[in-house]
């Protein structure tokens, strides 16, 4: 749906070239499914180094490849070792927390999930299916987008009938947090939220059940609010489910839940395009959201975390 990709810093230094560079520019960003990964920190300066060559028209096109990959770029944390090359490093970063493929000029046995420039568009890996069908199950729901959730800093799930005390949210909601939080590359996440439809149910009680079902399965010290909406008169209406983030989103068609013990049934989730992940978002989590706050909750996670180990 949503996946991150290293790019050789000597082979993005060749994009100022229409010819060469305009197929990898077109080829990122939210509409496509592939994130650029800030590489290590400072990826842009190593893309430079690399373009010391270049007349003055040529850096001018450069500067502009390089603005245009900005709008598609994600940052990890992550270690560099400035006495190793970056094909080096990148090898060791994506044994720690693998990128969905690492793009480079020539293809080099040594680094595993590498793709040659000029192979792209015939290797799988490059492949980014704007929908999918998966199994209606915590884990298939969850593993579908978790390269998206692994690398947002802010994410907002909704769903208008979350319900606290019905295991089938709670149970793929663990599943989310889980793909959210464990293994990532970067920092925990700034932002988490889940947001449903005021039912009526007496605002004491929901808060009470939120912290007694959600304690244990958000992260230890992390807090999660979850927002309660009224329809205004005359505007939208709460009814989509989104999983939206701020690097993507996508959209399920039939809800944020997985029914026990009904098997057979498949979820259809569909990637949003940049426009519309924006819209949704200010729609949500903007500033002038577009329905009426009907209360709130906060939940201080106390669960355990699944890390591994971040050893080169």
């Amino acid at each position: 749906m949503l996946y991150e990709y290293a790019v050789e810093p000597d082979l993005a230094s060749t994009w100022h070239d229409r010819k060469e560079g305009r197929y990898f520019l077109d080829s990122f960003g939210q509409e496509r499914g592939r994130v650029l990964s800030r590489y290590p920190k400072h990826w842009t300066r190593l893309v430079w180094e690399a373009s010391q060559d270049l007349g003055e028209v040529e850096r001018k096109r450069m500067e502009e490849v390089l603005a245009q990959l900005s709008q598609a770029m994600v940052a990890r944390g992550a270690v560099y070792d400035g006495t190793r090359t970056w094909l080096e490093n990148a090898r060791a970063e994506h044994a720690r927390s693998p990128f969905r493929a690492v793009v480079v000029r020539a293809k080099t046995g040594a680094l595993r999930d590498a793709i040659a420039a000029d192979a792209v568009e015939t290797d799988p890996l490059w492949a980014v299916p704007m929908a999918m069908a998966v199994p209606r199950k915590p884990a298939a729901l969850a593993a579908a987008i978790s390269p998206m959730l692994r690398l947002a800093s802010e994410m907002v799930f909704v769903d208008p009938h979350f319900t606290p005390t019905k295991r089938r949210y709670i149970h793929t909601m663990r599943a989310f947090l889980q793909a959210a939080f464990d293994e990532r590359p970067g920092p925990d996440p700034t932002r988490v939220e889940i947001h449903h439809a005021n039912d009526g149910v007496d605002a004491e009680y929901f808060e009470a059940e939120c912290k007694k079902q959600l304690h244990d399965i958000v992260p230890e010290g992390f807090c999660v609010r979850i927002v309660r909406w009224r329809q205004r008169e005359g505007g939208e209406r709460l009814h989509n489910r989104y999983i939206l983030t701020d690097i993507g989103g996508v959209q399920f068609g039939i809800g944020l839940d997985a029914p026990d013990g009904e098997e057979g049934q498949m979820e259809d989730l569909n990637r949003l395009g940049r426009e519309q992940r924006a819209l949704r978002w200010a729609q949500y989590a903007g500033v002038n959201p577009a329905f009426e706050l009907a209360g709130e909750v906060t939940v201080v996670g106390r669960g355990r975390r699944r890390r591994r180990s971040r050893t080169q």
